[in-house]
């Protein structure tokens, strides 16, 4: 069953820097409606809409920039950057540090990022976002939730430099590595150490891959069950209005250690799964596979930088009209980023002629696209498996193969009839892969963890049909780098 349609054709303007106003504000929104865009996401910041304590909140600007939006035509979304802390947060205390002790800052601006393993950070964005929520009602379609130090926007710099190592984050890590061995003995096997307590469990990747493969697990867990906190905090605010969850999938191939590869982690935790920077259609289609089979809504947003400085206006033009219509053909919404200039902006990143519609013309015929009635569920009936193991905690083989294969099955994505899925789609619910009647795929994987064997195993009982290519290679390894018996004996 499709998830009921959310189509407009979107632009995300940046609230957190520059010198916006009603007027200017209001030049734009028209230009952007003649344009062909219908809806505005604007990007906020919680640590100066919430700058004098956590019992109040500054909607001001926000209040005056929907109105005007809204005025305008437009549908609108708010996007709560909640990286940075409030002044009343004491950062000493609530930010992430690095192996040395020290406060890590974000890339670009150097202010130190709050700790998503504390839970008072918790309760503090999600007590603010219920606000958000409760006061703007329905005069917003969703809420966006904007983080970087837990790595979903990555494409801002590698992921490594993300991970923390605060007292929030050894704390919880010890938590849950404790949930999951029960035994220290148990641990100390598969990571071939010799702990005497599970205080002596430092957060961090470890020296072996072993040790790598739980910490980025419990990086996984941990966004996943903050997304679930704001999504339900959102809901309690206005039961109507949605929550996005922005994955960054601009470096997939680069950066396999980001925290955006297993999506299906998180689209069961959200109302919307938004991938920025996702242009290749591979990418696009396994983060329409992730949504639609927990039946939910997606888009992907784009923003000028992704094509090179020496490409023609014509082709750049040319290449966004063509990733638009995809993206629409496919059940999904677009949305390009800061596609406006407006006076004060410190860093302009659209054209000059943004508002000539005769020189970018992509954008009344993704409109266009958008106003034709969604489509259907694709109920592909084959799926291609990449190993999340795999790519996250080992050299990510399994991704050019599994990509490789779906180029090829797919005619290089214009007959995207397969599903490219990963671990977090089916790991904990196996009959979801009951879909794929014609069956599953599994190219290569030579690591697959545990518990999504287990899921594979369950599957092929309830009748699934698993085609493994390589069956003396597939599922040999698990995470830990252990051996395994065969996938498919």
């Amino acid at each position: 069953m499709s998830p009921p349609a959310l189509r407009p054709f979107w632009n995300t303007w940046d609230f957190r820097g520059g010198e916006w106003t009603p007027s200017t504000l209001k030049d734009a929104a028209l230009k952007a409606a003649g344009l062909g865009y219908s809806g505005i996401q604007m990007n906020f910041e919680w640590a100066w809409m919430q700058n004098e304590g956590a019992e109040s909140a500054d909607f001001a600007t926000a209040d005056w920039a929907v109105k005007v939006a809204r005025a305008c035509g437009m549908k609108v979304a708010l996007g709560i950057d909640h990286s940075a802390p409030p002044p009343w947060l004491d950062a000493e205390q609530y930010c992430v540090r690095d192996e040395g002790g020290k406060l890590l800052g974000h890339g670009d601006t150097h202010i130190p990022m709050v700790a998503q393993n504390s839970r008072q950070v918790m309760e503090w964005v999600g007590g603010f976002l219920k606000n958000a929520s409760a006061h703007f009602g329905n005069s917003v379609e969703y809420i966006q939730g904007i983080s970087t130090p837990l790595g979903e926007s990555t494409w801002r710099h590698s992921s490594k430099k993300l991970f923390d190592h605060s007292k929030w984050a050894t704390e919880a890590y010890r938590s849950w590595i404790r949930s999951k061995y029960i035994d220290i003995r148990t641990l100390n096997e598969t990571w071939d150490c010799q702990y005497k307590s599970w205080d002596e469990v430092e957060a961090g990747e470890g020296p072996r891959r072993a040790t790598m493969a739980d910490f980025h697990a419990f990086r996984y867990s941990t966004l996943a069950g903050w997304t679930d906190r704001m999504c339900k905090s959102v809901h309690e605010g206005c039961g109507s209005t949605k929550y996005a969850f922005r994955a960054g999938c601009t470096r997939w191939q680069t950066d396999m250690q980001q925290l955006s590869f297993d999506l299906g982690r998180y689209a069961r935790h959200c109302d919307i799964l938004l991938a920025d920077g996702a242009y290749d259609q591979f990418v696009i289609n396994a983060v329409r596979a992730a949504a639609e089979s927990q039946g939910k809504l997606w888009g992907i947003r784009l923003d000028r930088s992704l094509f090179e400085a020496n490409l023609e206006q014509a082709t750049v033009d040319e290449d966004l009209g063509k990733w638009g219509k995809s993206v629409y053909a496919l059940g999904g919404f677009a949305d390009v980023a800061d596609w406006v200039l407006f006076p004060g902006q410190s860093a302009p990143t659209a054209p000059a002629d943004w508002a000539n519609g005769s020189a970018w013309t992509f954008m009344r015929e993704v409109r266009r696209q958008a106003e034709m009635p969604p489509p259907g569920p694709k109920n592909n009936r084959r799926a291609i498996y990449i190993s999340a193991a795999e790519v996250q905690f080992w050299d990510g083989t399994d991704f050019e193969a599994g990509r490789n294969r779906w180029l090829e099955v797919t005619d290089s994505g214009k007959k995207p009839q397969y599903d490219p899925i990963s671990d977090g789609v089916f790991a904990n619910s196996p009959d979801t892969l009951k879909r794929y009647t014609a069956g599953v795929e599994v190219p290569f994987a030579k690591v697959i963890a545990k518990d999504t064997r287990a899921a594979f195993v369950q599957a092929m009982r309830l009748g699934v049909r698993l085609m493994v290519y390589n069956n003396s290679v597939a599922g040999t390894m698990d995470e830990h780098g252990k051996p395994q018996t065969q996938l498919v004996m």
